[in-house]
């Protein structure tokens, strides 16, 4: 089996003028009867205009990490809601999603999970019917990847490009040891280490063992550092999952084949 990332959908009829569509984080209350009564103002995110190319210029911000300032969500009133909202714009590793998504989960394989009720602010009006989902345990999947088959690779002096391309020099290709050293993957110090030197590491190929439950739909493996790396903002999706979303006209988001990644015979 293999497996897909999400990215996101560029085109206007779907999200509309501006990507990523989440301008405001809130914190909600509300009043009896269910309105708007205060919102604090948690986070603002700077998007930028869609134009005709594939790519946007990419937002270095930190991204709100307690789970109740996910509760409202303000939309730029030029962009349009979907059924995944700014993929991969939020907490890692989370997914704002609206109720169709979470109805498609049910028919799926999917390790223990949570839904928190979201709420969506969009041109003066509340849209209820969203939610974050969040897969529970990152690490109940280290088990299944083989670490001797499993390679990296770390470079030095790297340029990394908005076509998900990136240039540098290659340093040394290496094998995790152990389930902690995965873990830290990122983080790994070549042999010849130089002080003032920046490294990165990335995947060249990783193998789970076959011993994955069968029909797995998602998988969170975002310790694993991709070439492209907006690849470690996603889960990692079965062709099935892909194949159940695209015919329940879900919108949103892309799908693109993992080529780094793949599932013992």
């Amino acid at each position: 089996m293999r497996y897909y990332c999400m990215r996101p959908d560029f085109r206007k009829e779907i999200t509309g003028e501006i990507y990523p569509q989440i301008q405001e984080y809130y914190n909600l209350d509300y009043s009896e009867k269910g309105h708007l009564f205060t919102a604090h103002l948690v986070h603002t995110y700077n998007a930028t205009f869609v134009n005709r190319s594939r790519y946007y210029d990419k937002i270095y911000s930190k991204y709100p990490s307690r789970r109740d300032s996910l509760e409202g969500l303000k939309l730029h009133s030029w962009s349009k809601p979907s059924d995944v909202i700014s993929c991969a714009m939020v907490d890692e590793p989370h997914l704002v999603v609206s109720k169709k998504f979470t109805e498609l989960l049910k028919t799926c394989d999917v390790s223990k999970y949570h839904i928190n009720k979201a709420t969506i602010y969009w041109r003066k009006k509340l849209i209820s019917d969203y939610y974050i989902f969040y897969l529970l345990k990152l690490k109940e999947f280290l088990p299944y990847v083989d670490l001797e088959k499993s390679e990296f690779c770390t470079y030095k002096n790297v340029t990394q490009h908005m076509d998900y391309t990136f240039e540098g020099d290659f340093v040394e290709s290496f094998n995790c040891r152990s389930e902690k050293e995965l873990l830290n993957v990122r983080n790994h110090k070549p042999k010849n280490f130089e002080k003032d030197v920046e490294y990165k590491t990335f995947c060249s190929k990783v193998y789970l063992r076959n011993t994955l439950p069968e029909n797995r739909d998602i998988l969170i493996l975002s310790f694993i550092p991709y070439v492209k790396y907006y690849k470690a903002f996603s889960y990692c999706y079965s062709e099935r999952f892909v194949e159940k979303f695209l015919s329940s006209g879900l919108t949103g988001v892309e799908f693109e084949l993992i080529d780094e990644l793949f599932v013992d015979e």
